[in-house]
C-alpha cells in the first residue's frame, strides 16, 4: 500500500500536507496524528492488527518540534523497539531550518530526507518519484 502517516501537531500544516498529497493522487490512505507518542502507538497497534488502513505506510512525514514526544524522540523509541522497517521511509518535514536539527537528523539511518515546510506540490511529486518509482503526479 502507498499510505502516508503525517506526524505533526500543527493542524493547519497537517491540512496543507494532506491536500498536497491528495492532489498528487499517487499516495493511498493518508493518516495523521499530533505527536510522536500517538504515532508510536499506531505502529504498535499495526504490529498486532494487520488490517489498519494505510499501514504500514510507505512514508512518514515527521515534524521535529511537538509536545509529548517530538520527532527525534519518536525515531529513537521506534528504533529501540526494533519497529523500524525497510518498507517505509521517514522524512523530517519541519518549520525548523536549524543546522543542528539537520545534523541530528543525519545521525539516524531511518531518516531519509529533511524538508522545510510548507510541503509543496513539487515536493509531493519528488516524494512520489522517489518512493513510488512508477508513479507520476
Amino acid at each position: 500500500m502507498n499510505g502516508v502517516l503525517i506526524v505533526d501537531d500543527n493542524l493547519v500544516d497537517t491540512r496543507i500536507q494532506k491536500r498536497v498529497l491528495k492532489r498528487c493522487s499517487r499516495f493511498g490512505s493518508i493518516n495523521s496524528v499530533s505527536n510522536g507518542l500517538e504515532a508510536l502507538e499506531l505502529f504498535r497497534k499495526s504490529k498486532k492488527c494487520n488490517n489498519l488502513p494505510g499501514f504500514p505506510p510507505v512514508l512518514v512525514l515527521l515534524d521535529v518540534n511537538m509536545p509529548v514526544l517530538d520527532g527525534f524522540e519518536f525515531v529513537e523509541r521506534l528504533s529501540e523497539e526494533r519497529e523500524i522497517d525497510a518498507n517505509y521511509k521517514i522524512v523530517m518535514l519541519t518549520s525548523s531550518n536549524a543546522e543542528a536539527d539537520r545534523r541530528r537528523a543525519d545521525q539516524f539511518d531511518c531518516i531519509d530526507l529533511f524538508l522545510v515546510k510548507p510541503l509543496t506540490t513539487a515536493d509531493a511529486i519528488a516524494l512520489a518519484e522517489r518512493y513510488l518509482p512508477q508513479s507520476s503526479c
